[in-house]
């Protein structure tokens, strides 16, 4: 056998078992080439911003590393998308803007309306030039400035940043805690559009189990009602009435850290009472309430402090929304006030 035949015979052998190890699914199949002409695109990679951010801007600038290309890609645009869910759902939840141009390295998005203040986002990145489409980036997320707004009858006020979208009547705010009450008229204000159905909110950190005096009355975290009438009488007789007071048992021990939930609309005046409750200086309270289609729910936390039905539509003409409770001279003091959200439903 001449030398010739030898090597015919062994590359025969060497194509035989690759062919069988590939038939076979072997461990380490050789690898492919792209045929001429054909393209790729990667997915993006997120660059800006990352894990939670906390962003200095509602309109917060995103950014990806580019989209790795293989082939003859030609021209590569973007979209974008950022939303307040992980879903990306496809309504006015969800944020999308296509045909963002590629940047040299990264590309850049900058959103071309406010985003919700402190609100945490999820964000993501594709790229495209037409014809062949990338996957999604990875998802990543970031939280918008914490800075206050109104529009109408919605609001968003922290407060822990030293300043507030609402009018202020006395006491103090602090950077990083919020708003504090000092004597029994302060209050911060917000006169908003007569509102038929919302929900009021805010954080309290500071409620002691009792109150140094005075003793014979409610302290109250917030009150509602007409601003046309906002004087003693005019807010304890109006037909518009709502409150929150915390009681102090001086003269009445068993009422000490009782919550009475007040909401009046004509004749239809809800009372609740419930507690004693064991109040904690330290720790933050979220406190809501809301009404709207004939139902009010007041809570803190998640215990329900009232859960009622009423008829009619409560609608004062000046609708006024305070923290405290100027008229009655009643606010609750000692208290930080913080993340007063006014959402209508």
């Amino acid at each position: 056998m001449s030398f010739k035949s030898i090597r015919l015979y062994t590359s025969g052998v060497v194509t035989a078992l690759a062919l069988i190890a590939v038939a076979c699914g072997g461990d380490n199949p050789p690898p492919t080439t792209p045929s001429e002409g054909t393209t790729t695109l990667a997915a993006p990679v997120p660059s800006s911003p990352l894990n939670s951010q906390q962003m200095d801007s509602l309109r917060p600038t995103l950014t990806v590393t580019n989209a790795v290309a293989t082939g003859n890609v030609g021209t590569v645009t973007y979209r974008f998308e950022v939303s307040e869910l992980n879903t990306f759902p496809a309504n006015s939840r969800t944020l999308v803007q296509d045909g963002v141009a590629q940047g040299t390295s990264t590309t850049s998005w900058t959103p071309g309306t406010n985003l919700i203040p402190n609100f945490p986002y999820f964000w993501r990145a594709r790229a495209t030039n037409g014809t062949t489409t990338s996957e999604y980036s990875r998802q990543e997320t970031f939280k918008t400035q914490n800075v206050g707004f109104r529009d109408g009858a919605n609001i968003y006020d922290p407060m822990t940043n030293g300043q507030t979208v609402g009018t202020q009547v006395g006491g103090s705010l602090v950077v990083g805690k919020g708003w504090i009450a000092s004597s029994l008229g302060d209050a911060i204000i917000y006169d908003i559009p007569t509102t038929t159905a919302a929900r009021f909110e805010f954080d309290a950190l500071g409620v002691d189990p009792d109150e140094p005096g005075p003793y014979d009355i409610g302290h109250k975290f917030y009150c509602m009602g007409n601003g046309n009438a906002w004087d003693f009488f005019g807010f304890r007789d109006g037909d518009f009435k709502a409150s929150l007071d915390k009681k102090t048992g001086r003269f009445f021990p068993e009422e000490s850290g009782v919550i009475e939930h007040i909401f009046r609309l004509g004749l239809d005046d809800n009372r609740t009472k419930t507690g004693p409750n064991d109040w904690d200086d330290q720790k933050v309270y979220h406190i809501s309430l809301e009404w709207g289609n004939g139902r009010v729910v007041n809570k803190i936390d998640d215990m329900v402090i009232a859960d009622e039905t009423y008829s009619g539509q409560y609608a004062p003409s000046n609708h006024r929304v305070s923290l405290g409770c100027q008229p009655r001279n009643e606010t609750l003091r000692g208290v930080y006030f913080s993340n007063v959200r006014i959402t209508p439903r």
